[in-house]
């Protein structure tokens, strides 16, 4: 409504202030039709409807129904359509009832398709790069008017709607920004934020089209006629100019590029339209089973030579599963989105580009333009369309749309987070004052959650956590558990006071693990010791209060800093042999002797991790942690105090084919620790080794505990080589389900000095004076999550 308020608006002060002009003028009207062949009577979607004399315009619908709003009368309407002659109509004022635009097929008499030698297909590619390098240096910058719809169905209909309508802003360096005009959606898509429209586009011009986290080579790229293979197929005609049609693909399979068809104008060398897809290359790892998208696209002359985008049409499938235990109904998605009135090289407003945001709603700038009801701005709805708006309500969540199928069904919430902030926001609006003083739940958030695992020494840790959220500002944590096998209990506290920025200050009476790892933290280890395997860890009772203060570091994305002051008291425990579901241990390591007593000190922590990185193997990533712990008193010092450094790196780099979403990469850990004086044992720093499920980051050939030492340095490597194998020997089974080839290496080094160990423990460390080197080769992705390796001790 607020939108069509701007509009009232906008026409008192044409009536009031442009009466001069006004005369020879008559109001906007809106003007809706068809676009059909004129000799079948065929619906004609995709066709473009424009202005003549202007560079607004719209596109027919999937039924060739199209509407565009008319600024001003008397006004020429241009209808084009590939294959056809262009149709004209004048309008004087607003026409009564529906349009029809009945296009006649091209009567330009076509060449015979004859081709020896190089394809033609190259020669016209080559000239559309040649032409697109020219032209696409002409201008910086541009303003346009854009919509975009998604519909989203189910194997049995449409089950969402969203539409969004914005003017758009593109700066060559600074990218895209948007103001909302309009937005729209059935009644059970709450989305409160505002939409993009011209973000959702893609320019099948462009040099790279990132498609789900892939970067395709554009057609158009410098290097495309290396990359694909292009083939003239057949001509057609729009008006009296020839229209080349190209078939395309990658050159090789393993080619992160597109397959389909594009649509090439004579004499210009410009692409009219393009219907493309992703080729073999576009692999996704489980539980993505399928995705498929299909891109249909058309293009117009702006200015006096630039080729841009009118319009996207795309297709979407995607099916998920989890290997036949837990999977979903297809999801499919329909996209259409137009562009209009492009002004090319026009000066952009700084303060667009003052915050980060994409898009803004700007009052103040939606007052200054006639904004029209998003039903004018749009692509016209289908009737399937218009029928959903009407009948789907709140009820018909997107969760009830498409509620998971198979045996883990009933172990997935479906209900997301939007129902309980509702649920919430109810609970808050009805247990207010009356006089908007917020109520218990405005301030306080109450959260529960387990403690529970397995090992050797404490046999079922049986527990959990409570916390209490108060206003986002003040954190508290109270957790308590039992321990089977010792027959004690563990508890603790913690208040944490602050956010980006905060204090923390607690006490707990625990068995802990003795050493920490970076790759078997206690699930795993749990499952393993279950699975009867040695316990990796071994562990201590430790009594510890302590205060922390950490905060990011201002002007390093990604880096926090914080420190610790801590005194605690440690004694030994024993190692329980305690039997599973599946009987008793047959091996058992006994925990090591630890030296008791109390312990005060002071460490600081500096930990980045690269803000822009994505886990799961997707492009780069890399983290880096620093530790510094500083002994200042105790029984455990009293012999002489200790300074601790160590630090770990790591970094992974896209190799080969990283235009993937999972490029072949290259993963790197570096790790390394030293001490000056004499390090109590509980403080020995650790070298991976491996268990049943270890992940990348320990020694293969290092079963069931780590090395450990005063000192300690590994480099660890890792590369993966995903699915290229089996893409290449055309084992698509495999590739299906994301079998994966990875090559690992490693070095290590411990030192412990002499006298430090009791008689009868069993090599902690490295031997004196020799390095752990080790190769392996490791299949990956079986049944979708597990390995098997192959590794070989040096």
């Amino acid at each position: 409504m607020i939108f069509r308020r701007f509009t009232l608006v906008f026409l008192l002060l044409i009536l009031l202030f442009g009466a001069r002009n006004s005369m020879a003028r008559i109001q906007s009207g809106l003007v809706t039709g068809t676009v059909v062949d004129a000799q079948t009577g065929e619906l004609l979607p995709g066709a473009t409807v424009q202005i003549e004399g202007t560079y607004v315009g719209t596109i027919s619908n999937e039924v060739g129904l199209y509407s565009i709003v008319i600024p001003e009368f008397p006004v020429r309407l241009k209808v084009r359509y590939i294959g056809y002659q262009s149709s004209t109509k004048e309008f004087s004022g607003p026409p009564d009832g529906r349009v029809i635009f009945s296009l006649e097929p091209s009567r330009l008499e076509l060449p015979e398709l004859i081709v020896t030698g190089e394809n033609p297909a190259y020669n016209i590619m080559r000239r559309v790069i040649e032409e697109k390098k020219r032209w696409s240096a002409s201008f910086d910058t541009y303003r346009v008017n854009a919509y975009n719809r998604f519909r989203m169905e189910n194997d049995t209909g449409i089950v969402s709607i969203w539409e969004s309508s914005t003017i758009a802003f593109w700066d060559k360096e600074r990218g895209i920004r948007e103001i909302s005009l309009a937005q729209k959606q059935t009644a059970n898509t709450e989305i409160d934020e505002l939409l993009p429209a011209a973000l959702f586009m893609k320019n099948f011009y462009d040099d790279d089209i990132e498609v789900a986290g892939h970067v395709l080579m554009g057609v158009t790229h410098k290097n495309a006629l290396d990359y694909y293979h292009f083939e003239l197929t057949g001509t057609r005609a729009i008006d009296d100019q020839l229209v080349y049609d190209i078939s395309v693909r990658p050159k090789s399979k393993l080619g992160s590029g597109f397959v389909g068809s594009i649509a090439v104008l004579d004499e210009v060398y410009a692409l009219l339209a393009i219907e493309l897809e992703p080729g073999e290359a576009f692999l996704f790892p489980l539980p993505i089973k399928n995705l498929t998208i299909h891109y249909r696209q058309q293009f117009s002359r702006f200015g006096s030579d630039v080729w841009l985008p009118v319009d996207l049409r795309s297709s979407i499938a995607l099916d998920i599963s989890f290997q036949g235990l837990l999977s979903f109904p297809t999801i499919h998605i329909e996209q259409f989105t137009r562009l209009s009135n492009f002004e090319l090289n026009v000066e952009l407003p700084d303060s667009l580009y003052e915050s980060d945001d994409i898009i803004t709603a700007d009052s103040t700038f939606i007052a200054s333009v006639s904004v029209a009801a998003l039903e004018d701005l749009a692509i016209p709805l289908t009737p399937e369309e218009t029928l959903a708006y009407i009948t789907i309500d709140s009820t018909m969540t997107l969760e009830k749309a498409f509620k998971p199928r198979g045996i883990l069904a009933r172990f997935v919430d479906t209900e997301n987070d939007s129902d309980r902030e509702g649920r919430r926001n109810g609970r808050r609006s009805r247990g207010s004052d009356g006089n908007g003083s917020p109520s218990f739940l405005d301030l306080y958030e109450v959260g529960v959650s387990p403690d529970i695992w397995f090992n050797q020494v404490e046999g079922w840790h049986l527990g959990g956590a409570g916390t209490l959220d108060i206003d986002r500002k003040v954190l508290l944590t109270g957790r308590v558990g039992y321990e089977t096998a010792r027959k004690d209990w563990t508890f603790g506290g913690q208040m944490r006071i602050g956010n980006r920025r905060w204090i923390e200050v607690g006490y707990l009476d625990h068995v802990p693990r003795r050493y920490l790892s970076e790759v078997t933290g206690r699930l795993l280890n749990s499952i393993d010791v279950l699975l009867l395997q040695p316990d990796y860890f071994d562990y201590v009772h430790e009594k510890k209060f302590y205060f922390t203060f950490s905060s990011r570091v201002k002007g390093l994305r990604g880096l926090r800093f914080s420190a610790t002051l801590a005194t605690a008291d440690y004694s030994d425990v024993e190692r329980n042999i305690s039997d599973t579901f599946f009987g008793t241990p047959s091996h058992v390591i006994e925990n090591a002797q630890i030296d008791t007593g109390t312990l005060q000190s002071v460490s600081v922590k500096f930990e980045f991790k690269d803000p822009d990185s994505i886990p799961f193997g997707i492009g780069g990533q890399y983290t880096a942690e620093l530790n510094v712990e500083q002994s200042l008193g105790g029984s455990i010092v009293d012999d002489g105090h200790f300074t601790r450094v160590d630090a770990s790196v790591v970094w992974r780099v896209p190799t080969f084919y990283s235009r993937r979403l999972l490029p072949n990469s290259l993963e790197l850990k570096l790790t390394g620790g030293t001490v000056s004086g004499r390090l109590p044992r509980q403080r020995f720093g650790v070298v991976d080794g491996s268990t049943l499920l270890t992940p990348f980051g320990g020694l293969r050939t290092r079963k069931d505990r780590p090395y450990e030492g005063e000192s300690f340095a590994a480099v660890l490597v890792e590369h993966s080589f995903r699915t290229i194998l089996f893409e290449r020997l055309g084992l698509r089974t495999l590739v299906r389900y994301g079998w994966n080839v990875i090559v690992t290496g490693a070095v290590a080094k411990t030192r412990i000095e002499d006298g430090r160990l009791a008689p009868d423990e069993s090599e902690p460390g490295t031997p004196p004076g020799q390095v752990h080197s080790e190769v392996g080769l490791s299949l990956s992705g079986i049944f979708g999550l597990a390995r098997l390796d192959y590794s070989y001790r040096l």
